[in-house]
Parts: C-alpha cells; structure tokens; sequence
C-alpha cells in the first residue's frame, strides 16, 4: 500500500473535524443526502459536518434564514420521514421600514423535501402582528464544495478553484449557481432557483472557514409585507448536479443563462412532496408487512423500513445500501451484504440489487494498491474529488477479508428463497472469480483467509471489526500478520455449505461435492486451532504467533454457520450471555474482565446492535432459544432510550445506568436498520424453498413480550403466504393464510 493510500485509511473514521457530535437531523433520498443542525439549519463555520451533499461532496455548506437579519427562533423540527422534513420558526424581536416586530409576531413554516435529483423548500410565513407588518426575509446560502474526506478533517488539503457565484433571472424566475472546479478539473456546481415570489434582490459576500479559506457567500432577500393572519409562500429548488468536466456556465452569458433557468423544475413542492410519498407508499407495498403485540417494536419497525428506503443508493452497476449518515454514505461491501441478508424474508429486491451491484464492482486486476485481487468483492467505494484526483484508494478499495464469502453467502440465500437459477446462471463467471479468488486466499493462508502478510497493509484490520487496537490477546498485546479471524472463517465455511446447495438444484453435482469437501475440512482444522479448551471458547483470531485469546463477540459470528461442535456453541452462548460480555443494552464487543476492555473503545467493549443481532439469529440456529429471549430484552432495553426508536450504530459498553451514546455514529446504520428483521424471521423459524414452493415453519419462539409477530405478503416464486405467531404456554401458535399453490411445514 502506497503512503497516500495508508495514511488515508488510517484516517478514516478516526479523526474529525467536526468537533461537536450534538443533536442533528439526516435526510435521504438517491445520491443526495442533507445533514441539518437541531434546528433544522446548515448555520456558517459550524463544526457538525452538516451541509448538502450529493454521493462524497458537500454542495452546500451554508443554508439558513434570517428575518430582518435575525437568526429565526425554533418551535419544533422534525425530519422523521427520511427524505423530507417539516419546521416551525418565530421571528425575534425586530424592525424594518419603521414597523416593530415583538417576538412571534410572524410564524414560519418550513417544509423540504428530495424528489427528482433536488431538493424543495417551502416556506409559509403568516403575520400575527396587530397591524399590517413589514419586514425582509434572507435565505444565505454558500457551497463550499468540500470532499467528505475533508469534512471529516483526514488531513487533506488540497484544494481547487472556488468561483464567485452567478445570478441568472429571468420574469418569471431567479437561478443563483455555485461552482467550483476540483484538483481533477471537474464541476461541482449547484443551483438555486426561486418559484413564485421572487427576491428583490441577490448580494454576494465572502463567509470565513475556520482559518483556511473565505467561501463565496449568496444572500436572497425577500421584502414581505403581511395583513393580519395574512399567509404566503416562498419556494426554493436547490438542485446538485453531478461533476462534470463542462460547467453549466457555458462559454457566453446567454447560454450560461439558459442553461442554470432551465434546470430549475416547473414542479411546485406540494407536487414533489406528492410524488415522493407516492414513491415511498409504492415501494412499501412491495414489501412484507409486519406487525407484533409489541407497540415499541412496531414503531421501531416503521422507522426502519423509512431508514431502509432513504439508504437506498444508485451506483453505475445497480442499486446498493449506503452504509450510514453522515460519515458513510458509499457503498461498502460487508455492510451491503450484511444488510441484504437481514431483510432478504421482507424485502428481497435489495438484497437482488446489492448482489448485482457488488458483482459489478468485483476486481478485474491485481493492485496492491487498492488491495485488490482478481475475483475479490469490494470494501468501500467513493466518487469524490480525492478519489477523482488519485490521492485516496476508494475506487473501489477491497481492503477487507470478508466481503468475498459474504457476498457469496447473499446469493445463496436469495437463490434457494427465490429459486431463480437464472439469475445464478448469469452471475457464475463472478462466482467462479470469487471461489478462485478464496482458493488462492486460503492457499496462500495455510487454509485459512487471513490478512496482514504485509505490514505497509491498510486498514489495520479487516473484519467489521476494522479499528487498529480491537484483536487483542489476554495480556493486551495486538495480534500479528498473518491475521485469521474466526468469523471470517465461519462465513467461509458457510458459503462453501450453503453454495454446495445451490449447485445440487441446480445440477453441478461436481462443484457442490468440491465445496462440500472444502467445507469439511476447514472445521476440521478450525475446531483444532481455534478452539481454546482452558477457556472453553473460540479464539478471535490465529495470528502469526498463535491463538489471540482474549474473549470477544467474534465466536457469537460462528454459531449460524455449523462450523462449531455442538459442545463447542454451548460453551460460546455460555459465555456471550455472562456478566463479561453481556450487559443492559446488548452484548459487548470485548469482555469486561479484559484487559484491553473500555466500555467508550470503538471495539473494546462497546455495543453493537447488528453484532448482537447476528448472535441471536446464531444461537436460534444452534437451538438456544431461552438465551436468545435473555438477549432480546437487552434491545428492548435499547430501543426505550431512542426517543425516534431507532437503533443506534453503536452504544457504549456501560452496565448500569443511563444508556451513553458513541459520540461519532452513524445514524441511521444499514446493519442497524435490518437487526429487528433478521431477528424476527429468526423467531420465526422462517426458510423458503421456492423450488418446491415451501415455507418452513422451525422451531419457532417469540419472546413473550411480543405476544404476537403477523407476516403479510410473503413471496415464495408466484405464491404469497400471510403467517401469525402467537404466544402460547407451551410455545408458539402458527397459522398461516397460503396463496398460489405455497405449501407449508410446521416442525
């Protein structure tokens, strides 16, 4: 790994130049996606990372309303949609043209919304002033036109060309674009247009940046003047356009003014606000309707369908989940994968879309550079100005061990739920590049994926546990290159199983036997070396020197698979759910008896929902329900302390108490967002074999706070089945409402 590429991954997720981790608001929607202070606002110089951006470039660093030069005062702001979010503002005490404003004389309501690649705003002012009221309203914008990278203060500075800003105007219509020409020579430009009532005038100024840099400041300035109880509007488009090596400036002013109008859309916001929920409510209906006895889990369960819809991304080979807001939304490969197979059951068309997307990405060449190998499914992939420029890796990068297996888990999934062995059929040359790129992997690796044969290697681990300090032994060493971690192997293991499956209904009898023997004999050799008998649990790693043998959640990743004895599972969930690892909000990362434990580490001892959800949905497989049930009221536990019940990235590791929340996550965490699914259909006890239009019913245990768990509109092939679980004294009742030739068996 080059020095530019090291430094930059050693930066990422570390370091910050946002400074303060307060309350903000996240919005959604395609490539573009808005980071809002608590008052629903992009305030100048603040330190929360918020702006306007589209896919890894903040289009707008300045986005705020002052009323006659008055900060507005907030009443109430919500963004609990995803992609749209609603404000009420009051004036502060003022005066303009001679007329006094009192506190609250002027109620302003706000509503934006992203529909067709921008985004609209609305504003409703209404005087409740004894007399006729006079006063100007500012709308202050600026694009600072910052990669993520930067935002996110990983140590790079280079910059390119700011230019002052362009007012273009017509009658009916006023258009201000920024513009900015990048290190690699291309636009990122945005424009704001105006509908309906026009501003009377547009002045531009320069607005400092800590101590690097004056940006081009656009103020729009509104003269209102309001009877009693008298209402208007303002409407704003701001449309972000992807970079472009020809600016939309053009070379001569009246091109350059047609251009900027006409990318102003006709569609007012009651229209796009329209057609954005009409998109939602269409794209919910295609999804499996769930509902329990359980209210908190009912709401948590609406918030993360809404989280899901907003995480969806187009990238030039299909539509993926981003990670998470506002530090990852990008592709990545094992948080797509991971997310995919957790609502594969409700919502299979993201898991056929990321699937597809990762496929299009997998490495064509060796470059060790990018830590890429021919067959290799991606890790992380950006389209901003660095990575442009080549100054980061992320084009894709694959630093990672386990997005390969991963990815070929996923699939086998989707296709022994969906049977579509056409899909399979047109995806084997990149199933066979991945298993040939594990063959090499594991020969290479004495049998095992291992990373970290060079030291110049980045990131420095790579599992999902990625942090440089979280594979640790008990004397608080770090583990040593060649890295083997056990999850990796169990999802080795699991692919190699669950594609010998696929292969068998699909006739190649010949490579299921090969993977079958594959599979074999990695758990022989696995049970040998990872298998640590004087503490009865799994190592979370073999490392150059041996077993680094501090206890982790790491082995609860092996218990879905079968890699592990049956002695072998009930000595892990023994000690997943003691006092070490499992505390009040789930089960931590590292073992409160290590020595490496802290409980605010980003892997040493915090919690992970997705990690705990993971374990669950193992010890169900393994046959651990009464554990499972122990586990699920540490997320109850969770959810009660999310005012919006929406599943936090990560929590510190605390016993008692408060919950204390980690100051840089995401929110919402594609993971998080699918615990709640990948549980219940865990609970469930839920496989489909469309092949022969089944849905097995196995084993099924709701956690009694649940009472009851309904499915509606589960697709096996051409058939639906609606099912409904309830609580009883000696288990669980299943009835179940069957479609289209499904049949159904309950063991």
């Amino acid at each position: 790994m080059t020095s530019n590429a090291s430094s930059a991954t050693k930066h990422v997720g570390k370091q910050f130049a946002v400074d303060d981790f307060g309350p903000r608001n996240f919005g959604k929607l395609g490539q573009i996606f808005w980071v809002l202070d608590q008052d629903g606002l992009i305030q100048p110089a603040n330190k929360l990372g918020c702006g306007i951006y589209r896919n890894d470039t903040r289009h707008m660093s300045i986005w705020t309303w002052l009323c006659n030069g008055k900060s507005l005062a907030p009443l109430s702001v919500s963004a609990q949609e995803g992609y749209g979010a609603h404000a009420v503002y009051a004036n502060r005490e003022s005066e303009h043209n001679d007329c006094k404003l009192s506190r609250q004389d002027i109620k302003i309501d706000r509503d934006i919304v992203i529909h067709a690649d921008g985004i609209f705003e609305r504003l409703r002012l209404t005087s409740f002033h004894p007399s006729r009221a006079s006063f100007k309203m500012d709308l202050v914008l600026a694009q600072d036109a910052a990669d993520v990278f930067h935002v996110r203060n990983c140590a790079f500075h280079t910059r390119g060309k700011m230019k002052a800003p362009q007012v273009h105007q017509s009658r009916e219509r006023t258009a201000v674009l920024f513009s900015y020409k990048g290190v690699d020579d291309y636009f990122v430009e945005t424009a704001v247009g105006f509908l309906g009532k026009q501003p009377q005038a547009v002045t531009m100024s320069r607005t400092r940046v800590g101590n690097e840099e004056k940006i081009p400041t656009a103020t729009a300035s509104f003269e209102v003047e309001l009877d009693v109880h008298e209402t208007i509007e303002i409407e704003v488009q701001i449309r972000p356009f992807e970079e472009n090596k020809q600016s939309l400036s053009g070379r001569n002013k009246a091109t350059s003014r047609s251009a900027v109008l006409n990318t102003i859309n006709q569609m007012l916001f009651e229209q796009a606000h329209a057609a954005a929920d009409e998109a939602y409510a269409t794209w919910r209906a295609n999804s499996v309707s769930v509902e329990t006895g359980n209210a908190l889990v009912n709401s948590a369960l609406e918030r993360a369908y809404l989280d899901l819809y907003m995480l969806r991304h187009p990238t030039k080979h299909g539509e993926i989940v981003a990670a998470g807001i506002p530090w990852y939304v990008a592709p990545f490969g094992r948080d797509s994968a991971i997310t995919a197979r957790q609502v594969l059951t409700f919502i299979p068309s993201i898991a056929r879309g990321v699937i597809e997307t990762l496929a299009g990405f997998q490495s064509k060449v060796d470059d060790l550079k990018r830590v890429a190998f021919v067959g290799k499914i991606m890790h992380e992939l950006h389209v901003g100005e660095l990575t442009r420029a080549g100054i980061l890796p992320y084009t894709p990068f694959y630093g990672t061990s386990d997005a390969t297996p991963l990815w070929l888990i996923l699939l086998a999934d989707y296709v022994l739920a969906t049977g579509d062995h056409d899909f399979l059929a047109r995806l084997m040359p990149n199933v066979e590049a991945a298993l040939s790129y594990l063959n090499m992997e594991t020969t290479r690796g004495g049998g095992y994926i291992r990373y970290g044969f060079d030291v110049n290697q980045t990131l420095g681990n790579q599992g999902w546990k990625d942090s440089g300090n979280c594979i640790v032994r008990r004397d608080g060493s770090l583990a040593v290159g060649p890295i083997a971690l056990c999850e990796v192997q169990s999802y080795l293991y699991e692919a190699w199983s669950k594609l010998a499956q696929v292969f068998d209904r699909s006739g190649n009898t010949n490579l299921a036997l090969e993977l079958r023997d594959r599979a074999s004999a990695l758990k022989a050799s696995f049970e040998k070396d990872f298998w640590m008998e004087d503490q009865k649990f799994i190592a979370m790693a073999v490392d150059a020197l041996g077993q680094v043998d501090e206890i982790g959640s790491n082995a609860g990743h092996c218990l879905a698979s079968g890699i592990l004895s049956a002695d072998q599972a009930k000595a892990v969930v023994n000690e997943l759910t003691s006092p070490g690892l499992l505390c009040k909000w789930g089960i931590r990362t590292l073992s409160a008896r290590a020595r490496a434990y802290n409980p605010m580490g980003y892997h040493l001892g915090t919690v992970w929902p997705h990690d705990v959800a993971m374990i669950v949905s193992g010890m169900i497989a393994a046959g651990f329900t009464a554990e499972a049930h122990t586990v699920w009221s540490t997320f109850e536990n969770l959810l009660k302390e999310q005012p919006d019940h929406r599943l936090p990235e990560l929590v510190c590791g605390f016993g008692e108490g408060p919950v204390v929340g980690y100051p840089a996550a995401c929110s919402p965490q594609a993971w998080d967002t699918g615990c709640l699914f990948q549980m219940l259909a865990a609970y469930a006890g839920l496989t489909l074999d469309e092949s022969t239009k089944t849905v097995y019913v196995k084993n099924a245990a709701l956690p009694p706070s649940l009472e009851y768990l309904v499915l509606k509109g589960v697709r096996v092939g051409d058939g639906v089945v609606d099912l409904r679980y309830k609580v009883a004294d000696k288990g669980v009742l299943v009835e179940a409402k069957l479609e289209g030739g499904v049949h159904l068996v309950i063991n």
